[in-house]
């Protein structure tokens, strides 16, 4: 916000500013320190350490926006959303209230297999969403990702080639580029048996989300393999096909899954990152439990 402020504040005189705000304007010196003479606000204290002070702020941070879109059409751009704070939430969550009724356009992006801030944040994130459009964004499909590689070569990718590289990233476009640069070196794609440490880190800090027993189903159902059967899971786990479809239906609510093309009551992890690792969250005495199961369970 403070740079949303930083920004907006910018494109005018502080006289306008002033004349478009009144008294609130002063409020903006908490984001832009260096507007506290022209405002008349040194005396104001620089900090939102109190519920007064955070209304003042946001309330000023509001009709400076709506005053802006009164000569200019606006657009807010917030990415990585789910990183941001309570009161930064409930700003956002003010300003698409009231964006109805201005040329204010609001994009926020936010992963959903990321974790947000504090449970606070999770509701209010949930709220923000329910006022406009949601636009779910899952992996490239194949025709998707030979565009992208298309368009990185500079010429049309093999069929097969393609193929592979789907196959391998689940359209995840991170890896999808990873393995471009890989291929551009002139090495193989076996140079990609593991995914990117960067995904692994993102990808293990939503897994820290979860709670003791989706992490257990989530971990079992990575040894049956990328993709798997409600059937073979439901053996292994010994629990009963409704129970288990419910807590698999959560897991995909939450981006960790989704319904494989290949059958029904089939499903496939979300993309490799989430796969490759929950396989390195087992431990030697789970898996050495849990391999012979899921064998059994396959070979039934």
């Amino acid at each position: 916000w403070i740079q949303i402020v930083r920004h907006c504040a910018g494109l005018f005189p502080t006289r306008l500013l002033a004349e478009w705000l009144g008294t609130r304007a002063q409020h903006l010196v908490r984001a832009v320190p260096e507007l506290a003479s022209s405002l008349a606000a040194e005396g104001l204290a620089p900090t939102l350490d109190t519920a007064g002070a955070r209304f003042a702020f946001c309330d000023a941070t509001l009709s400076l926006l709506h005053a802006v879109a009164g000569d200019r059409p606006v657009a807010v751009v917030i990415d990585d959303v789910h990183w941001a704070d309570a009161d930064s939430l409930r700003l956002l969550d003010l300003l698409c209230r009231s964006a109805h009724d201005a040329a204010v356009l609001v994009v926020v992006t936010h992963r959903d297999v990321e974790p947000c801030v504090d449970l606070d944040a999770a509701g209010l994130l949930a709220g923000v969403a329910g006022h406009g459009a949601r636009l779910p964004l899952a992996g490239f499909s194949e025709a998707e990702t030979a565009l992208m590689m298309a368009g990185r070569a500079g010429d049309e990718p093999a069929a097969a080639l393609v193929h592979e590289v789907h196959a391998l990233t689940g359209g995840n476009p991170l890896f999808v580029d990873e393995a471009i640069r890989l291929l551009a070196t002139g090495m193989t794609l076996s140079s990609l048996d593991r995914v990117p440490a960067s995904l692994l880190a993102t990808t293990a800090r939503a897994l820290d989300t979860l709670g003791d027993d989706e992490l257990a189903l989530l971990r079992t159902a990575a040894i049956v393999g990328r993709e798997f059967g409600e059937g073979v899971l439901g053996v292994v786990l010994r629990e009963s096909p409704a129970r288990l479809h419910a807590r698999l239906l959560a897991a995909g609510r939450r981006g960790f899954i989704r319904a494989a093309a290949t059958g029904a009551d089939t499903w496939t992890f979300a993309d490799p990152a989430v796969h490759e690792a929950l396989l390195g969250r087992l431990d030697a005495r789970e898996a050495a439990e849990l391999h012979p199961r899921v064998a059994d369970a396959l070979r039934s």
